[in-house]
């Protein structure tokens, strides 16, 4: 929200409420003042943080809002029927949504299974209409397989806090040492691609996209892995590094990823690290509040600038912390000069050297962008997918008879 002028100094308290650049000129026209040129503004008007919501039921159901279906207001063209947490969700066609003749599904219904074993079989007896599948099952299904680029880059993020990670030569260690094409291509087998730089391919840069105009930006190296090490060691007067603990999720996908890691480490450093294996909820708790050495996480696009991506790490501020409390205030130049000038050029060359000083710093270990594999039914049609943004359009797709 902090484009929007006296945002970041409403959200800290700074101004009132009518002093934010947004005011209604009439029913149907809202206008919009910036703290400075912002490009991509547009395409954030489509992120879910800028949906509209009605005023008098928001403070109706005050801290209930969006945690069951009669807590929500719905402006789509499906309207949540049930939620039964942690396990399925049924929508239901919108009747009141504006465009409701073209909506030709009556009902979704979505179960939220972490056993793709399960999956696979619900999927062959015709009880599931549409999968995501993921390692050994993408061979199974090859036939039927639908790959699509959905704008997130895996990475390993280092708590520059801890006593170990604060030292730059031992996190590239960490990330030099790693087989991205062997947990791609023998580990996922969906479609997701070695990352050797943040931004993922897709998001758009001077001319053309922004990965393949900056190309990538380190190279593993397990000779140069083994020195970094015994350099950052020596630096931090150790010779042996205390218990080191990997965060991840607790899916099947997650747990064959963080293992596939930890014996990267094991037999290119020499380094035994624990695992840890967590509902998503409280990996992501655990993350916000600084609670882990290093974690698998990842992060989407919001909108379709490299800027999505590039303001995650400059230095802690007010707003929402870089969660690995990673500073350096080069980088934190670069992009603030680039938030500021509507100049396209400037801006991708800013944030190309700051994705260089990142990788060279490297709080965050890159892993791989990633893709979803998708197998539907053959009476399936017109599921729109998309790369930024949400991932599944289903306005438009029907059951062919």
């Amino acid at each position: 929200m902090f484009p929007i002028k006296n945002a970041e100094k409403y959200n800290a308290g700074e101004v009132s409420a009518d002093e934010v650049g947004v005011k209604a000129l009439d029913d149907k026209t809202l206008q919009v003042d910036l703290e400075a040129p912002t490009p991509y503004f547009l395409s954030l008007t489509a992120f879910i943080t800028y949906l509209p919501l009605e005023k008098s039921f928001v403070e109706k159901v005050g801290d209930k809002l969006a945690t069951t279906p009669d807590t929500l207001v719905y402006s789509g063209p499906f309207i949540l029927k049930e939620w039964n947490h942690e396990q399925n969700i049924v929508l239901v066609k919108n009747d009141k949504y504006w465009d409701k003749n073209n909506v030709k599904l009556d009902e979704i219904y979505m179960d939220m299974v972490k056993d793709m074993n399960t999956i696979a079989q619900n999927f062959d007896t015709g009880q599931y209409d549409v999968i995501t599948v993921t390692g050994d099952y993408v061979e199974k299904y090859k036939d039927k397989l639908q790959i699509y680029p959905n704008g997130f880059t895996y990475f390993l993020a280092f708590n520059t806090k801890n006593p170990v990670f604060k030292n730059a030569n031992i996190r590239k260690a960490f990330g030099l040492s790693l087989d991205r094409k062997q947990l791609t291509e023998n580990i996922l087998k969906d479609g997701s691609i070695p990352a050797y730089g943040f931004v993922p391919y897709g998001i758009p840069g001077k001319n053309g996209e922004f990965r393949k105009e900056v190309g990538d930006l380190f190279k593993e190296d397990v000779a140069q892995a083994k020195e970094l090490l015994a350099k950052g060691m020596k630096e931090l007067g150790i010779t042996t590094l205390p218990k080191i603990v990997l965060l991840a999720d607790d899916t099947d996908v997650a747990k064959r990823e963080s293992q596939a890691i930890q014996e990267f480490w094991r037999k290119n450093l020499g380094v035994n690290v624990e695992l840890q294996n967590v509902p998503f909820k409280i990996r992501l708790q655990m993350y916000s509040q600084g609670q882990f050495d290093v974690i698998l996480t990842r992060w989407g696009a919001d909108y379709n600038d490299p800027m999505t991506f590039m303001d995650l790490w400059v230095t802690e501020t007010s707003g929402e912390p870089n969660r690995v409390f990673y500073s350096n205030p080069e980088y934190d130049r670069l992009i603030a000069e680039a938030k500021s000038t509507n100049n396209n050029e400037i801006r991708m060359e800013n944030m190309k050297k700051a994705e260089e000083i990142l990788m060279e710093d490297m709080p965050i270990s890159p892993l791989f962008f990633s893709a979803t594999a998708y197998v539907q039914q053959d009476y399936v049609k017109g599921i729109v997918r998309h790369a930024v943004g949400v991932d599944n359009d289903w306005k438009w797709t029907y059951i062919e008879k």
